[in-house]
């Protein structure tokens, strides 16, 4: 089984398949190709193929559609939560800007408490020497250690709003998408493509 496997090419599966005859090759893309370009490479050599992302799936019939899913649901009551939105996320390429707009629109509306996750101080002085949008940024903004999965679902869990920044040209829905299903939470995403799916509900989301 790969998941995503940006770090493979071609010749990695085809080494793999040799070595390993009798094994069924299973794929999952959790990243849209339009953002990951070696997907189209080795995906067509895996005997099942799927993608989260519904177009990628309708522009090649050799993905299935299999959006991402949770395996949990103990979350609190709405009521119980804090009347503040979150912003909890992994920095990359593109985010920021979109993080600068949201912040303006919403703190005339609700508190926002963001968590914001760098690999390094040097990522934050590259994005400060090449990204705009990182113009009026200060190193303290963010944090550069990251946290354990539990301990991520356990500080969504006391927010009533999780706000949802997918990365640019992504269609698919994340996986904070469904963390906030599944844990009570109203999500403010900016991936229109949610409103085509069987839970949308436009009081929640």
């Amino acid at each position: 089984l790969v998941i995503l496997g940006q770090s493979f090419n071609k010749s990695h599966i085809l080494k793999l398949k040799k070595n390993f005859k009798h094994s069924e090759f299973v794929y999952y893309a959790r990243d849209s190709s339009r953002n990951f370009k070696n997907i189209s490479e080795i995906f067509p050599l895996f005997d099942r193929s799927y993608t989260f992302d519904e177009i990628d799936s309708k522009n090649n019939n050799n993905f299935k559609f299999l959006p991402l899913f949770y395996s949990y649901n103990n979350g609190s009551e709405f009521s119980d939560k804090k009347k503040r939105a979150l912003l909890f996320m992994t920095i990359k390429k593109g985010k920021m800007e979109y993080i600068n707009k949201i912040s303006k629109c919403i703190n005339d509306i609700i508190p926002l408490d963001k968590t914001l996750f760098l690999q390094s101080r040097l990522v934050f002085l590259y994005y400060k020497l090449t990204d705009s949008s990182f113009r009026n940024c200060k190193m303290k903004d963010f944090v550069y250690k990251r946290t354990s999965y539990k301990n991520a679902l356990k500080t969504i869990n006391e927010y009533k709003f999780i706000i949802d920044i997918p990365m640019k040209n992504q269609t698919g829905l994340t996986i904070r998408t469904f963390e906030a299903l599944a844990l009570n939470c109203k999500i403010i995403t900016s991936n229109q493509y949610i409103k085509f799916y069987d839970f949308y509900n436009q009081d929640n989301i």
